[in-house]
């Protein structure tokens, strides 16, 4: 019964994120045409060793972010109390889920994450993952937590398991969603 119960979660969530589409939305368009710009300063200025690797797009990239974000910001808050630390910040997750729609082929899409208390929280940039519109990587959170840890661990852990979902799914065949979810 707890699969079951599982799988309901799981169509739960798909609805939600269904009917949050906001792809359209003018602020997450120019966020969209900000992205060579935005990923260009993170290399140039944020993470500067990011520009030392072979190709920043990979998960030593999303260490190297994760460092220089927690050396930068000692709380999430602190990031978040100033524009310009809170732009820094954003850039930084941004990479974060750059790497992670490459590794996965994903887009990234303006959806609502969940529901609170019964009032749709705001819609936020997010990572689809290969087409699937109920399966989404959300970098701040995981980032959000590292730096309140003062570790990458967190962060990478959540880079591993999404990349490593992907591609245990990909080596299944690329099942429907449904399947897949009954399988794990």
């Amino acid at each position: 019964m707890e699969d079951l119960e599982d799988l309901e979660g799981v169509q739960y969530q798909q609805e939600l994120l269904l009917t949050a589409d906001h792809d359209d939305d003018p602020e997450f368009q120019a966020w969209l045409a900000r992205m060579d710009t935005d990923l260009d300063t993170l290399v140039r200025d944020d993470a500067p060793d990011l520009g030392r690797l072979p190709d920043p797009w990979t998960r030593e990239g999303v260490q190297v972010i994760a460092q220089a974000a927690i050396r930068r910001f000692p709380t999430e808050e602190f990031a978040a109390a100033d524009p310009d630390r809170l732009d820094t910040l954003n850039r930084m997750w941004r990479g974060i889920g750059h790497v992670v729609a490459t590794a996965c082929e994903g887009r990234w899409v303006y959806r609502v994450p969940m529901l609170s208390e019964g009032k749709p929280e705001p819609a936020v940039p997010m990572v689809e993952i290969g087409a699937w519109s109920s399966w989404t990587f959300q970098p701040f959170p995981p980032l959000g937590f590292s730096i309140s840890c003062g570790t990458d661990t967190p962060l990478l852990d959540a880079v591993d398991f999404t990349i490593g979902e992907f591609r245990a799914w990909e080596q299944a065949g690329r099942p429907d969603p449904e399947s897949w979810f009954r399988r794990r």
